[in-house]
């Protein structure tokens, strides 16, 4: 968690000092390298994050089943990564993405024990997610914006019945916000402080 914080951080430092790129279909901003812990200047082979959209695309590229239903900055063996999971009926399957190169790090299934969702939610939701018409970089963007802060992480979720987006938002001053977005109107449902 610390890593992730830390990663975050760095993110939205990047993000506000340099400024964001943005492209059509990316929700999360590219922001510019890590910068060096003595100098605070970006290391000269250090390059920039890939977006949540190139992160999908990267995955999708070898788990060629199932549907992308969350993205997020996450550690893997003490290294910064992006995690994709995919639902593939009531199984999940996970890709992890090095930020950096877009590169796909490794794929494995997630055992069953892991996840706090029944096999039949699980299925429930991979039935739903076909409907989406808001994809998750697209609900992370429009998260992101609606609260001024950096998505670091989005999943798609039921509530009420609907399929929305779990849209974690970290704020100026390292709060969180999630925001919940209609997956087919691309509407803020609300909002609430904390994960």
């Amino acid at each position: 968690m610390r890593t992730r914080v830390i990663l975050c951080s760095c993110l939205l430092t990047a993000a506000l000092t340099t400024g964001c790129k943005t492209n059509a279909d990316t929700a999360v901003p590219d922001a510019a390298a890590p910068t060096d812990a003595a100098s605070g200047a970006a290391p000269a082979d250090a390059a920039p994050l890939i977006s949540f959209a190139d992160a999908i695309a990267a995955a999708s590229a070898q788990v060629t089943e199932g549907v992308a239903y969350e993205v997020e900055f996450e550690t893997l063996d003490g290294k910064d990564v992006i995690e994709v999971e995919f639902l593939i009926g009531a199984s999940v399957r996970e890709a992890y993405i090095d930020p950096a190169s877009g590169e796909v790090i490794t794929v494995r299934d997630e055992p069953a024990d892991h996840t706090e969702q029944t096999a039949e939610d699980l299925q429930a939701r991979a039935d739903m997610v076909g409907a989406a018409q808001v994809s998750l970089p697209q609900a992370a963007d429009i998260g992101a914006d609606h609260v001024g802060g950096t998505a670091e992480e989005v999943e798609y979720v039921i509530q009420d019945g609907k399929l929305v987006a779990d849209v974690e938002v970290r704020n100026a001053d390292d709060t969180i916000t999630t925001v919940f977005v209609d997956a087919v109107s691309g509407e803020v449902v609300s909002t609430k402080d904390g994960e």
